[in-house]
């Protein structure tokens, strides 16, 4: 499974990549960075996912406070995002950038899998670098 996981979540920095490329060569940007920011929204929406579906695999007990919790925490990159998404770009870019960090560091109390962190480690630091190529191109 590891390696099917690392594969489709480094085949998912593609998009990213190819947007951000394709509008360093590119006069017209606007079309590229809206379909950048809608795809940065979806993969950060499908990061909270991920912890939703560990919660309910893990901890089965309706009545259990923290998985409550933990529960509501995983609507929190859904929201930020689709937040993100009714922003000016450099706003929305930001946002979306510091979310992805901020549940990077999430990801970490909650997964201790050591390829896993890996894999999301290499995979943030990408978006993120992503994002900011774009907030200097918009600046």
């Amino acid at each position: 499974m590891e390696k099917t996981a690392s594969g489709l979540g480094y085949a998912g920095l593609i998009p990213f990549a190819a947007l951000t490329f394709a509008a360093l060569g590119s006069h017209d940007i606007s079309r590229l960075l809206f379909l950048f920011m809608v795809y940065s929204a979806v993969i950060l929406s499908f990061l909270g996912g991920i912890h939703w579906g560990i919660i309910m695999r893990t901890d089965h007990d309706a009545n259990n406070d923290r998985s409550a919790r933990e529960l509501s925490a995983c609507m929190l990159p859904s929201l930020v995002a689709w937040i993100a998404l009714t922003l000016p770009s450099l706003a929305a870019l930001s946002l979306l950038a510091a979310s992805y960090l901020l549940w990077w560091w999430y990801d970490r109390t909650v997964i201790a899998d050591d390829w896993y962190q890996r894999m999301r480690r290499h995979l943030t630091i990408t978006v993120v670098i992503a994002h900011l190529i774009w907030i200097i191109m918009l600046v």
